[in-house]
């Protein structure tokens, strides 16, 4: 007797391979884990492979033999690859199961086949055909009153049509696939774009406009016309936005869907329930790719400080036991597949594969003598991102760790509040939990990163500490070399400060006295930003300076193309404790 359930992440490689022999041979989300992540996976953590996925299964004797996936919106459901063994009625039991699981907000479907079309008709559900409508760029008679936002911008503006949407915020600020323009109206309306440029016509496709339609103005696509110089745009729509004309009845040829697919004009058919919808093109799965130019990898990286010995004289508030952490090697050996920068470059990883990579911060002794040999006996490329230190001093944040070691917090906090006029103010800006420390800890490391008040203070506080605490504390060059013989290096600065604080000129003279002190041992040139922190204009100068690879602090997944990128996640690896030894924790 089938039976129908939420699929969960473990059961993707089975839905993939379901998709390859029923739905379509090498389609583009059975051969790529990374895209079918993206586009039916809602969270950021994919360790907990029991976790649920959006997509629902329907079994026969432990097989699957339909799947109907679905993209929750904030007040809509979108149906999309609905796939059943051929010449069987699974397709529809499964869809009856659906149907009566997401009742609490209308389903819609965009992009129907001629079969789905007939059947949703059959089931009560209303059929109609998006309209294509274009304008034509004309001289401005009036200065340009809107603005071009990078997704950076756009997302600083925090506009609640945009943030109380996750799929907007999925495709536009975590796209590693497909990049999007956007234009920011005097009015408020936000349109979002994407560049063709095909034998027929160049054309910008109006993705969606989010905001209050009723706003809407044919000269705002005369605007980004201008701006972006294109003599076209076009948009799929079931809205009459006054002052377009019919793609159809102009006989012009825009097409979205290129060679090897469609050269022609695409008719987008949607079916609907209840209440006529708002549709454009961009919504259900019609953003995601057919084809990709180059292959992407779906990475979990895992960001190491201190690995010490339990029985170590010099301790500190956040290391982790040599003992867990060969235990968290194992246990992603057994997991996932272990990458190497080599393959990534090189585009030759199997891309229905899931991978780790392990990176250590901060260039300490115990990473050579804790963490490589344990990562070579297991066959492991380690990822080791050292500072470029300029003195024998302890970095600030070294200093930081060391005092969080020796004092209470409360002593710490009475030490602060003495100093500091505005410490409410202050603690309320830098308590807000954003990592796997307590409120008070997180707020002491930020101060004391962020605030110049702060120096003075911590040369105090860490003058009392008995240098026997932290002797022999970093790398030597001896010993620095010695890794880069079977590991990779990256750039972690010369300061170890929060990036974004510095000026492009700073960060570009940074990265020159970097590579003039540890250049020769970096193969490839990959960054770890401290403390995570970097943003758009950081960035661009890595990129500048040649680097491909950037990796941050945010806890996720990556999905990493071959060519590289620079605003990549890591998690913590404290993370793991819980999937490789049930409530074992770091010492904190």
């Amino acid at each position: 007797m089938p039976h129908s359930r939420r699929a969960r992440y473990r059961d993707i490689p089975a839905i993939q391979q379901f998709i390859h022999s029923h739905y379509q041979a090498n389609h583009i989300l059975s051969k790529s884990k990374a895209m079918f992540v993206f586009e039916y996976f809602s969270g950021t953590n994919t360790l907990d492979q029991k976790q649920p996925i959006n997509m629902f299964v329907l079994e026969e004797a432990a097989e699957i033999v339909a799947i109907l996936g679905f993209y929750p919106d904030k007040t809509e459901y979108f149906l999309s690859l609905w796939s059943a063994k051929q010449g069987s009625v699974y397709g529809l039991l499964l869809l009856k199961e659906v149907e009566k699981t997401l009742t609490d907000k209308p389903l819609r479907i965009i992009g129907l086949s001629k079969q789905a079309e007939q059947l949703y008709s059959r089931l009560g559900y209303q059929v109609e055909t998006l309209a294509y409508q274009y304008s034509e760029k004309r001289p401005l008679k009036a200065p340009i009153s809107g603005t071009i936002l990078t997704a950076e911008e756009l997302e600083s503006k925090q506009l609640p049509g945009i943030m109380d949407e996750q799929r907007y915020q999925k495709r536009f600020f975590q796209n590693p696939f497909t990049t999007y323009y956007f234009y920011y109206t005097p009015s408020g309306l936000v349109y979002v774009y994407k560049k063709y440029q095909t034998e027929a016509n160049d054309f910008l496709l109006i993705c969606d406009i989010i905001g209050d339609l009723s706003l809407f103005s044919e000269t705002d696509l005369q605007e980004i016309m201008e701006i972006e110089q294109f003599p076209y745009a076009t948009v799929y729509t079931n809205q009459a936005l006054v002052g377009l004309k019919s793609v159809q009845e102009n006989k012009q040829l825009f097409p979205i869907y290129t060679a090897p697919y469609l050269g022609e004009n695409a008719t987008l058919k949607y079916a609907y329930q209840g209440d006529k919808p708002v549709i454009f093109q961009l919504r259900s799965d019609q953003g995601r790719p057919n084809r990709l130019t180059q292959r992407y990898a779906l990475v979990n990286n895992f960001m190491y400080h201190y690995i010490r010995s339990e029985e170590t004289v010099q301790t500190v508030n956040n290391y982790l036991p040599k003992t867990i952490f060969e235990k968290q090697i194992d246990y992603l050996t057994e997991h996932y597949a272990p990458l190497d920068m080599a393959t990534l470059e090189k585009g030759e990883f199997d891309e229905r594969q899931e991978y780790f990579m392990v990176s250590f911060d901060d260039g300490y002794k115990e990473h050579l003598y804790s963490a490589a040999s344990y990562l070579e006996e297991k066959g492991i490329e380690g990822q080791f991102f050292l500072p470029a230190r300029e003195t024998a001093d302890l970095l600030q944040v070294n200093k930081i760790h060391q005092i969080l070691n020796y004092y209470r917090p409360s002593a710490i906090l009475t030490a602060i509040q003495s100093e500091e006029p505005q410490f409410e103010e202050k603690y309320a800006s830098y308590s807000q939990v954003a990592s796997l420390d307590k409120p008070e800890i997180i707020f002491i490391k930020r101060y004391f990163q962020k605030e110049s008040l702060a120096k003075a203070l911590i040369e105090t506080l860490f003058e009392q500490i008995p240098a026997a605490n932290y002797q022999d504390y970093y790398l030597t060059q001896a010993e620095e070399m010695q890794l880069a013989t079977k590991h990779l290096i990256g750039n972690h600065t010369c300061k170890h400060t929060h990036l974004p604080d510095n000026s492009p000129a700073e960060i570009e003279a940074d990265i020159v006295q970097y590579e003039k002190q540890l250049g020769h041992l970096m193969k490839r040139k990959t960054v770890a930003y401290p403390f995570g922190s970097q943003n758009e204009e950081v960035r661009a100068c890595y990129q500048k300076a040649g680097y491909r690879f950037g990796w941050g602090t945010r806890s996720a997944y990556s999905i990493v193309p071959e060519g590289g990128a620079l605003n990549l996640n890591r998690y913590d690896c404290n993370e793991l404790n819980a999937y490789v030894n049930e409530g074992v924790e770091a010492h904190v």
